[in-house]
């Protein structure tokens, strides 16, 4: 594939296959008034599509390998676009969990077929950029998704935001066709390998992190709301910001990673950025607003890009033919944080009736990943 094409092909399936959490949590008050759930429920919502995502993950990884990338990539966007569909036609709650489900199908295939894409297409020691480029969607799906739905929501409401975005995640299927033919074949299906030596460290530093990560994209916007007094488009304005500076971050970390830190160093670097951002939540939710600020630039900066390291170490320790599973295997770690980040930051809420503990939490995981790294 032409390499602007496949830059933005890799974009489009992160942005779709991690948009219903961003969904969520821009568009948590709106659920809680429809459907009359507390935070924690709604937690769970967005919980749902990551333990999903965790305990598919594998096995989609081994049938990425059998696919190839371009049917992979299929997967995403047709299980995301109608778990979308599911969320913005609910008449009850359970039928939104049922949506998160589907969605959770999707988001656990897109690592495993991007991956590959990028395997076939760059040699070891090139793939930063792409890596970069493709994990950067998910920051564009935050950034564009915290702009775009609030006022989406103005004027079609809630529901038809929602199922406008599930149009957009179907509508990308008319890309398929330029994915080349050397993505779609179905190789005979290998015997098992051991995976990689650096795939455990990898998984449990995607899983410390992947607690804050989830608890920053469901509960971000409400804290603004709720714990400083903005208003709703003034609160999502600052998960834009972790996007947009997670976006640069992405662009530049693989590149650096590979070619002048290091990957255990980009690693323990960018979790020492995540704790500290996590510390200045606490502080802005004590009364001093204005540090909500540089909070969410160390959260773009710390947060977001790891995931570019994560994905080029699996490539690097891995064949082809086991990258899917290593791949799938990588982002179980990173998914079961998730699933638990949301759900337990809201209890946090819900118990102590404000977000200072839970962000505590967050702080002290970031340094638990940053001695982790340590190991790699």
């Amino acid at each position: 594939m032409r390499r602007p094409l496949l830059s933005g092909l890799l974009t489009l399936v992160m942005v779709v296959s991690t948009i219903t959490p961003v969904v969520l949590g821009v568009l948590s008050t709106h659920l809680m008034d429809e459907f009359g759930v507390s935070r924690t429920v709604m937690g769970l919502a967005a919980s749902v599509v990551y333990v999903c995502a965790a305990f598919v993950s594998p096995p989609m990884g081994r049938w990425a390998d059998g696919l190839g990338g371009r049917l992979a990539v299929v997967v995403v966007f047709v299980t995301v676009g109608v778990g979308l569909g599911f969320i913005g036609l609910a008449p009850a709650f359970w039928l939104v969990l049922v949506g998160c489900v589907l969605a959770g199908v999707g988001q656990a295939m897109a690592n495993p077929a991007t991956n590959h894409l990028i395997s076939t297409e760059a040699p070891p020691g090139g793939r930063g950029v792409l890596t970069g480029i493709k994990q950067a969607g998910v920051q564009v799906g935050n950034a564009v998704g915290g702009t775009a739905l609030p006022a989406a929501v103005v004027a079609v409401g809630w529901r038809g935001t929602v199922v406008g975005t599930a149009v957009f995640a179907l509508s990308v299927l008319v890309l398929i066709p330029t994915i080349g033919a050397e993505h779609a074949r179905r190789p005979a299906r290998p015997a098992k390998q051991a995976l990689g030596p650096r795939t455990g460290t990898i998984t449990a530093y995607g899983g410390l992190l992947g607690f804050p990560a989830g608890a920053t994209v469901a509960f971000l916007t409400l804290f603004g709301i709720e714990a400083l007094d903005f208003s709703p488009v003034s609160a999502a304005a600052l998960l834009t910001i972790v996007g947009v500076v997670g976006i640069g971050g992405r662009l530049g970390v693989g590149t650096i990673s590979e070619r002048i830190l290091g990957h255990r160093t980009s690693l323990m670097v960018m979790a020492v950025l995540s704790a500290t951002g996590f510390g200045l939540l606490a502080v802005a939710a004590q009364g001093l607003v204005w540090v909500v600020y540089p909070a969410a630039v160390f959260i773009g900066l710390g947060l977001m890009p790891f995931n570019v390291i994560l994905n080029l170490v699996a490539m690097e320790d891995n064949s082809t033919d086991q990258l899917g599973r290593a791949s799938g295997v990588m982002m179980t770690g990173f998914f079961v944080g998730l699933a638990t980040g949301a759900p337990a930051l809201g209890r946090l809420v819900d118990t102590f009736g404000f977000y200072q503990p839970g962000w505590i939490v967050c702080a002290v995981l970031s340094i638990a990943a940053a001695l982790v790294a340590r190991r790699l």
